[in-house]
């Protein structure tokens, strides 16, 4: 016995089936759509006893002959059953037709463990890439952010031609600089320049998490000291931005180690000069580049969710110490007093307004 049903131009087979219905519409249902059906010509060669209900409520199905667009593959004149599924489903080649008609990345997953909705992306981008199930924050590219807190047209990027190189010899370090900077449109994992927020002027640097996971290497280090350095001369706060999981950067060794005390040293001069520091750490930040300038500021302030931490939760895995996943969460480090404030994405602009304006304000930022 075969069941094929076309409706919309698609298409149901199966070599067995048979059809359950509920309680509630076994009197009348298909005796009420049968009408319908027969008079649109959607089914043919079925006799009306069909549209009886059948007492159990289990209808079996007839041989049904449809009019289709084309003819089913048949194999010795015998009909090809390969593609046969379940009743109410496509065939597999009917799903990847469909699938092809729909844009790559209308739709996105929550990469959250505990949620993982379904997302339309527009609706996603209205709301600042923040899951509406569930609060988790995507991670951002360096430049998305900037235009979600800069004042629009005010960003004037300084230092973009400082390229790494390969002082080590590293091998296929060269080929994945290259990679990264073709992915990212960037030359390299930081982002500065001068800008301003809510009308104040402010230096401002970023470190991107699609450029090798943001890592400090030499050149990353020299363009966030430069631009402290700036921050002084000019006497506009600085604001660091870190999206930075892989710390210092492996691939350069001791140099990239050495950026650690290159900024740590760059934030002190800062603090003696009386600039106001301000850091914001994002997912994910760690290792190095939180052991170094992003914990310094003078108000530290994360997204809710971010992972912030040293060694990574596999790096503790395999020490067997059974360290809990939730301590490497700014949510942890607020309780523990090593953040001053876990601010939502939507008021991350706002907030920064305010501290500006305060620091403007304050006497010991005037020359």
């Amino acid at each position: 016995m075969g069941f094929q049903h076309a409706l919309g131009g698609h298409r149901w087979l199966s070599r067995r089936a048979t059809l359950r219905a509920p309680a509630e519409y076994r009197d009348g249902l298909w005796g009420s759509l049968w009408p319908w059906v027969r008079a649109r010509g959607i089914l043919t060669g079925v006799s009306p006893s069909f549209a009886v209900p059948h007492p159990s409520g289990i209808i079996p199905t007839r041989v049904l002959t449809l009019p289709s667009r084309s003819s089913r593959p048949t194999v010795d004149g015998k009909r090809d059953e390969s593609m046969a599924v379940e009743p109410g489903l496509l065939p597999r080649s009917e799903y990847r037709e469909i699938a092809d008609r729909i844009p790559d990345g209308l739709y996105t997953k929550c990469d959250s463990p505990d949620c993982g909705e379904l997302l339309y992306r527009k609706d996603l981008e209205k709301s600042l890439w923040v899951c509406p199930k569930c609060g988790r924050h995507f991670r951002l590219g360096a430049r998305d952010r900037l235009a979600l807190l800069l004042d629009e047209g005010s960003f004037s990027e300084f230092g973009a031609n400082l390229i790494s190189c390969n002082p080590l010899g590293m091998p296929d370090y060269d080929s994945k600089l290259a990679r990264y900077r073709k992915a990212t449109g960037e030359n390299e994992a930081v982002i500065t320049g001068l800008a301003a927020i809510g009308g104040h002027p402010v230096v401002v640097g970023i470190t991107d998490p699609a450029f090798l996971m943001g890592s400090m290497g030499s050149v990353v280090g020299e363009k966030i000291a430069r631009a402290m350095e700036r921050a002084i001369e000019l006497r506009h706060p600085c604001l660091m931005i870190s999206g930075s999981g892989g710390g210092a950067r492996m691939f350069e060794g001791i140099l990239s180690l050495m950026q650690m005390a290159k900024t740590c040293a760059a934030v002190g001069r800062m603090q003696k000069a009386g600039i106001f520091y301000i850091t914001v750490l994002t997912d994910p930040t760690m290792a190095g580049v939180y052991a170094s300038w992003a914990s310094l500021g003078d108000v530290v302030i994360a997204e809710p969710g971010a992972m912030i931490g040293f060694a990574g939760q596999r790096v503790y895995a395999n020490t067997g110490s059974g360290m809990d996943p939730r301590i490497q969460t700014s949510e942890h480090q607020h309780a523990c007093g090593l953040l001053d404030l876990i601010v939502p994405r939507a008021q991350l602009r706002s907030t920064l307004e305010r501290l500006l304006a305060i620091a403007y304000a304050s006497p010991t930022h005037r020359k």
